[in-house]
């Protein structure tokens, strides 16, 4: 048995147990004989436990050794210059391999395929101005930061990341998680930074022709569209073709310390309404859950509609009888005319064309600094079209429109409906309201003309053994936005 004697650390337990097997070792292998005593040193020549000052030496040795090969602790902090690596909010990267497989053309594409990302993608819909923001959670775009090359693009309401190159994207970090505490309240929801290529040698071409092709089957929709009284398309159709062609080209001077890079890129689409498609041709509603299903109706027809204010038919919503007959029906009685589909000339994908321009240069001065500094303009037109004026009372003041009890264009019929006793009495006034949609006249055309630039010009470099890096830029951006309403040349009416 082995005695201890005093007070033993647990460093001192430790060795102890490392030392263990050499004692061991010492005691006799003849199954009728054991070791009872302490023995002073074992075979193999080392100290064994038995001495306390032994043990001391040897458990500091080892505390020794522990410290020689432990390693560095290395606190940092980052500004996403490198991703997942040592950032703590989580970071989601897309690289240019990654965008290539996908085939995207645009790069709201690439960023609708991520987490928690959504653009507002306003070619594709009416009643927008064209620009492609991004926003992180549906925050808003105002609540997200958009960077290139960490630096932002722009102010957050002008922001339009069709400006970024497709060919020279390297990679797109998005930091899903808030960062106002480094970049400020625009970016409560998250950062998305594009980081381009650098030192771009070559020329490459991009070149990119895309179309719908589409059945348009019978459908529940299209059944509630005939009830209503909307044409509904049939069949194969082929539209909404879109082509996007791109030139970049770089070159590398002077032993490679100076980089030249361009591109241009001009993008082209047209239309697709929601009429083009027969799933889309009207707003499918069902008013009860056993009612069958409808479509949602404009209040503004072409027969005109009649709200009357007082008498008899008070707050009922009447259209002129597409007969002729000199007499008012309910709005959405069945025949023609007496109801309008507000969505006939919505737009799926909406016709624009846009062009983009950019150069970066880079330059070393020395082996730890470098100037740089890049340029970018784009103008991009988008084309709406919108039903010529309708027609309200609203629009012209508060008051609803007065029609005098004996007047010469209505018939019997309807001044008993507007003006009930005082129907053909002089002096009597009705009032109502009236709406009309002016189908016959062309359809007015909405035009949204984007344009901007971005210029940035910098020196970034490392100092004092590369402890410290720097990067110190200045950036001047401008975004322009022109509407234009202008019936389009020849446009036929609807």
């Amino acid at each position: 048995m082995v005695l201890f004697k005093g007070l033993m650390t647990t460093t001192c337990c430790v060795a102890a147990l490392v030392a263990l097997p050499a004692q061991a070792k010492a005691q006799s292998s003849d199954t009728g004989t054991s070791n009872t005593g302490v023995s002073d040193v074992t075979q193999d020549g080392q100290t064994a436990i038995g001495d306390p000052v032994a043990s001391a030496k040897l458990a500091a040795d080892t505390a020794r050794t522990g410290e020689r090969e432990g390693s560095d602790i290395v606190v940092t902090g980052t500004r996403i210059t490198r991703p997942n690596n040592r950032s703590a909010a989580p970071i989601v990267t897309t690289t240019a391999a990654e965008i290539a497989a996908q085939g995207a053309t645009t790069i709201e594409e690439v960023l609708n395929r991520l987490p928690q990302v959504q653009v507002n993608s306003e070619q594709n819909f009416s009643d927008s101005e064209g620009r492609q923001r991004i926003k992180l959670r549906s925050l808003g775009y105002e609540r997200t930061l958009t960077l290139i090359d960490g630096l932002r693009v722009g102010l957050a309401n002008t922001v339009d990341v069709g400006i970024i190159p497709n060919a020279l994207v390297e990679r797109i970090d998005v930091l899903t998680g808030g960062a106002s505490s480094v970049y400020g309240s625009d970016a409560v929801s998250g950062v998305v930074n594009f980081v381009l290529k650098k030192n771009f040698e070559g020329i490459r071409v991009d070149a990119n022709y895309s179309f719908f092709n589409h059945d348009n089957d019978s459908n529940a929709v299209t059944d509630a569209a005939g009830r209503a009284g909307f044409n509904a398309k049939r069949g194969l159709t082929n539209d909404g073709g879109r082509s996007d062609v791109s030139l970049a080209a770089g070159t590398n001077l002077f032993n490679d310390r100076v980089n030249i890079t361009g591109f241009v890129n001009y993008r082209q689409s047209n239309p697709v309404e929601l009429v083009d498609r027969s799933y889309s041709v009207c707003e499918a509603v069902q008013p009860t859950n056993t009612s069958p299903l409808g479509c949602s109706r404009a209040s503004f027809t072409p027969a005109g509609t009649i709200i009357p204010q007082s008498g008899p038919r008070a707050g009922q919503i009447l259209v002129n009888n597409p007969n002729g007959n000199g007499t008012f029906i309910p709005i959405n009685s069945g025949p023609p005319g007496t109801s309008a589909n507000p969505y006939d000339n919505w737009a799926v994908q909406r016709a624009f064309n846009r062009i983009n321009v950019g150069g970066f240069l880079t330059a070393k001065i020395s082996d730890d600094i470098e100037l740089y500094g890049n340029g970018l303009f784009y103008r991009d037109k988008s084309y709406n079209t919108q039903l010529n004026r309708t027609f309200n009372f609203a629009a012209y003041g508060t008051d609803p429109f007065r029609v005098n009890c004996d007047n010469a264009f209505l018939s019997g019929a309807q001044a008993q409906d507007l003006c009930g006793a005082n129907a053909g009495v002089a002096g009597q006034y009705a009032p109502i309201d009236v709406r009309y949609r002016f189908d016959g006249l062309p359809l007015v055309q909405q035009r949204f003309t984007n344009e901007g630039y971005r210029i940035v010009a910098g020196l970034r470099g490392r100092g004092l053994n590369n402890v410290w890096s720097y990067d110190v830029a200045g950036m001047i951006s401008r975004a322009r936005l022109d509407t234009i309403e202008q019936p389009p040349p020849g446009g036929p009416g609807r």
